[in-house]
């Protein structure tokens, strides 16, 4: 899996549910997680665990 790929992918669904204003709850919280950790806010918890695991 290529993570930046799959987060284009994301994305590109996310707006198209929203433009069709049936996306959902979903739809909104995935942008929302996605413009807070793109303007530079923390890993959701459960994110950062594995990586302070494996010492990055």
């Amino acid at each position: 899996m290529d993570p930046n790929e799959t987060l284009a992918m994301i994305r590109a669904l996310v707006s198209s549910q929203l433009e069709l204003e049936c996306g959902g709850e979903l739809a909104e919280l995935v942008q929302a997680l996605d413009e807070w950790m793109s303007g530079g806010g923390f890993l959701p918890h459960d994110w950062q665990v594995h990586w302070m695991r494996i010492g990055i």
